[in-house]
């Protein structure tokens, strides 16, 4: 008997990214088996035809079989022996077996796609309620949706009472045991073996949160979504994360090797699109890069962050890449420079006496990647103001590409001139903090507020120039600062002041910590560098 059904969108992330890849699994079974089923992609919906029910189950069995073991499971070597164990991430990674979804128990699962696909149609009209998720009317083979089918579910009563909506402002509430229809239970168990899922573990250590990150296109499509997964799908699946990035080569025999990204959820989709862009310009050999990122690229991303213990108290909320921040990253990779790979990753920090101060670094890389990908310059530069007890590190290379990005980012269309009388007067004021040994000249920039907190600033600087020897004189622009002066004497736009200060805070603390790093090597050497 020949079986014709109609797999609609849900307008929900979680559940449409399941649905496309039902679809994608179905494909791949339609290309070795046309004649057991066939399937049709419309914009809101899928079409399956099933010619052979139970040769079809069998193979759909087989092919999550097989799916599931490489995208859920990682081989753990406990006691010199080596099995499979649930990836932390995974919502139910804490259940015992017997309570997982039956997507995921070999006993259970063929019986249970057999109930989700063969199920007649005249056989699920029952009681008039509905499934919580989809709307349809469902009866005695209604599901309880649970954390490991759809994580949005949590026991807190902030969570209770209407039915969820997707909303500007995220998701709102649930009835205190919603049902669900067989099908979106199906549809959002089948999500943690999502290939193209994105995932980060242990953070804060392995009793830490996991993150993961799904496209959220804008536009309800499922041939949208189709097309912005299928340019990637990671080849990676190891346990902690499957988004790497390769380092940049500083010098010659360097080995190139790949690093897993180890930050957070902002640094991982940072790392996640400046490759995924990169592979496409080098694959592809595009004409128009940011054209074609468009295409394949999402805008819109789910962030999830999922406690790895027993507790399991998700947070989510949505992100959306505005059109002049993937139009920035595209520019940056055609030119080579990876903002995540190349520079942010090549950033840390380190107490006074030089020892690495690991717990601080990926706070300061989250910072910056976050500081990017919402468009926050503001942000970005205080991630490069002194702290008290700390200092910043990096390869001097580092220094040309924040200059590029942030010639890209906020400088592209403004005067080269001023660009660089900014840049020197950074330098100028970080070499009077350096000399003094007193950065609080630079601490006093993060919070200038208008023109005149910049000019005392500015007044502040030129007065510590008093004492100094001449020697240090000559690394100091005076010109440069009586030039920032009289610019800032005509700035009247908020936004282009704010560009400014912000530029020059990075500049100035840049150089400082160029500075500080000199000056290090040249008491570890005992003499000049």
């Amino acid at each position: 008997m020949t079986l014709k059904a109609i797999w609609r969108m849900r307008n929900d992330p979680w559940i449409d990214n399941g649905l496309e890849l039902f679809e994608h699994i179905v494909e791949e079974i339609q290309k070795q088996h046309p004649r057991v089923v066939q399937v049709r992609w419309e914009p809101e919906a899928l079409e399956i035809t099933v010619q052979n029910m139970q040769r079809f189950v069998e193979l759909l069995d087989d092919a999550l079989r097989q799916r599931i073991a490489i995208t859920v499971f990682y081989m753990a070597e406990r006691k010199g022996e080596k099995r499979p164990d649930l990836k932390p991430f995974v919502g139910f990674n804490q259940q015992p077996p017997a309570q997982h979804p039956p997507t995921y128990q070999e006993a259970k699962r063929r019986d249970f796609l057999l109930e989700v696909i063969g199920l007649p149609a005249s056989q699920r009209r029952g009681e008039p309620k509905g499934c919580v998720l989809c709307g349809e009317r469902i009866n005695s083979n209604s599901k309880e949706l649970t954390l490991s089918v759809y994580p949005f579910v949590t026991k807190i009563r902030a969570l209770s009472g209407a039915r969820s909506k997707w909303s500007g402002g995220g998701l709102s509430g649930f009835t205190p045991y919603p049902i669900v229809c067989p099908f979106c239970y199906f549809l959002g168990s089948l999500v943690w073996a999502d290939d193209a899922l994105l995932y980060l573990c242990d953070i804060g250590g392995t009793d830490g949160n996991a993150v993961i990150l799904l496209p959220a296109p804008l536009a309800s499509n499922l041939m949208r979504l189709r097309e912005v997964k299928a340019s990637y799908r990671p080849e990676y699946g190891e346990r902690r994360t499957n988004v790497r990035f390769k380092r940049k080569l500083r010098r010659e025999g360097q080995p190139e090797g790949e690093r897993e990204v180890q930050d957070g959820p902002y640094s991982l989709l940072l790392a996640f699109l400046e490759r995924v862009m990169d592979e496409i310009a080098e694959r592809d050999e595009v004409t128009d890069l940011f054209t074609e990122v468009q295409r394949r690229v999402s805008e819109g991303w789910l962030i999830l962050s999922i406690p790895q213990g027993r507790l399991k108290n998700i947070t989510t909320h949505n992100l959306i890449l505005d059109e002049p921040t993937l139009r920035l990253l595209a520019k940056l990779v055609e030119q080579g420079n990876l903002p995540y790979a190349h520079c942010i990753s090549e950033i840390w920090v380190t107490d006074e006496k030089g020892k690495r101060l690991q717990d601080l670094i990926p706070d300061l890389h989250e910072q910056m990647a976050k500081a990017i990908l919402v468009d926050d310059f503001d942000l970005f530069a205080k991630t490069f103001v002194p702290k008290p007890r700390r200092q910043l590190r990096f390869p001097f290379a580092i220094e040309s590409i924040v200059e590029n990005l942030i010639t890209l980012w906020r400088w592209s269309n403004m005067d080269a001139q001023t660009l660089e009388i900014v840049k020197k007067a950074g330098r100028a004021l970080a070499r009077i903090a350096a000399s003094k040994k007193q950065p609080v000249l630079l601490y006093a920039l993060e919070r200038v507020r208008s023109s005149s907190d910049l000019l005392e600033v500015l007044k502040e600087g030129v007065h510590r120039l008093i004492g100094l020897e001449a020697e240090e004189m000559r690394y100091i622009s005076l010109d440069a600062l009586e030039q920032l002066t009289e610019l800032l004497h005509q700035i009247t736009d908020a936004r282009q002041f704010a560009d400014l200060k912000n530029t020059l805070i990075i500049f100035a603390g840049i150089a400082y910590a160029k500075d500080t790093m000199t000056e290090s090597r040249q008491t570890l050497t005992g003499g000049e560098a």
